[in-house]
């Protein structure tokens, strides 16, 4: 079976933050034993709600976060949020529509995957250096 595992190099220093992070990780890993036992479909309806609601409340978590710390790129890393969290409640939205297909599971993986190391890759780690910088400068 195909698991996705936490890497430290995915640490953003922030134990709240990075805590959301596994738990996101760990629900992943959830959707993708279902698709090996063949049982996706069964599980989506849970992973999707919970995506629309612990996710948002990531984001919130770290635009809050990014506030407190002044952090410069805060705009353009709330829009990146605000394209994500819109992709979440379309797939909620086709969920909705059509039920538990298997394009929306292949759907909901790839967003999953997206956030999970495209974003925290990209912007939640350049987050974490600005406020490393910023400790080591106080």
């Amino acid at each position: 079976m195909f698991r996705v595992e936490w890497d430290e190099k995915l640490a953003t220093g922030v134990a709240e933050i990075d805590d959301q992070h596994k738990e996101i990780f760990t629900r992943f890993n959830d959707l993708l034993e279902a698709c090996d036992r063949g049982r996706s479909r069964e599980l989506l309806a849970d992973i999707l709600e919970f995506m629309n609601e612990y996710v948002l409340k990531h984001f919130r978590d770290e635009e809050r976060l990014q506030e407190s710390v002044g952090y410069p790129k805060f705009i353009a890393h709330k829009a990146v949020h605000v394209e994500l969290s819109g992709r979440f409640v379309q797939l909620q939205d086709k969920f909705a529509s059509f039920g538990a297909t298997v394009q929306l599971v292949i759907e909901t993986c790839k967003l999953l995957s997206e956030v999970l190391f495209e974003h925290i890759q990209e912007h939640d780690k350049a987050l974490a250096e600005f406020m490393l910088q910023r400790q080591s400068a106080a």
